[in-house]
């Protein structure tokens, strides 16, 4: 495995552009920029290149500039998708602050001053700064067996799960007309009725689909993503499921 030095950290600079983006137009060689304990679980956590690229594509084409990244990770979908679009300024947030320091480092190697990160919980942040979301099934992690899990540096646990659903399902909600939604591999809970599923295309063995916020309403239904299709179910039925998900004595 050959580690390419993309620049110089004191100085900030960009030595080789031509390789800068090919590492991002790639998957072995990005990931070969990653430590190996990040880089082993790349095919589980991280965004594929491939799919990192058409998402940046659908922000530009929609008119969506200032992008969230909950749960970032390392940052691959957000240096890859700001490297393909630099129109867009890609904000990763992480509570894993390794990772965000990984981020952070690999965007100043390939010089994408429109990407930065943050460490914190995403769903506990103020999301009207920005105009486009992107999920890759984030919240998921809190109810895999703890052998599947990144690492347990965070908290993580099934009443998590239900809460931070309910927060993101609020803040969709209140987002602006027009609000750019990507998901892969599913949110993992609950999309306001409001928001029209305008593509949804296939991206290796799952879907990536696209919502946009239309006119704010109130509704008693909401959509439910699975892997083959989209479902519209009861609000107050998925409300009851998570609230008493979030009631749960942690295990």
């Amino acid at each position: 495995m050959t580690r390419i030095r993309l620049s110089d950290p004191r100085r900030g600079d960009v030595r080789n552009l031509g390789l800068s983006a090919h590492v991002v137009a790639q998957d072995t060689l990005f990931d070969e920029q990653l430590p190996r304990y990040v880089r082993e679980r790349s095919g589980q956590f991280w965004t594929p290149v491939a799919v990192a690229s058409r998402v940046a594509a659908i922000f530009r084409q929609r008119g969506a500039t200032r992008i969230l990244d909950v749960g970032c990770g390392p940052g691959k979908f957000c240096l890859v998708a700001g490297s393909r679009q630099p129109e867009l300024d890609v904000h990763g947030i992480d509570q894993r602050s390794r990772l965000v320091r990984l981020g952070s480092r690999l965007a100043r190697q390939l010089g994408t001053p429109n990407v930065r990160f943050s460490v914190a919980d995403a769903t506990a942040v103020p999301w009207d700064a920005y105009d486009g979301f992107y999920f890759f099934n984030p919240f998921c992690e809190n109810v895999m067996q703890r052998s599947e899990r990144f690492d347990h540096k965070v908290p993580l646990s099934t009443p998590r799960f239900g809460a931070e659903l309910l927060r993101v399902e609020r803040l969709l909600e209140q987002a602006a007309p027009g609000t750019v939604v990507v998901t892969y591999f599913g949110l993992g809970g609950p999309i306001p009725s409001s928001y029209e599923l305008v593509s949804d295309e296939r991206a290796g063995a799952v879907r990536l689909r696209t919502w946009v916020q239309g006119r704010r309403r109130r509704s008693g239904s909401a959509w439910l993503e699975t892997v083959g299709k989209v479902m519209s179910v009861s609000r107050r039925d998925m409300h009851r499921v998570l609230a008493t998900l979030a009631s749960k004595a942690t295990s």
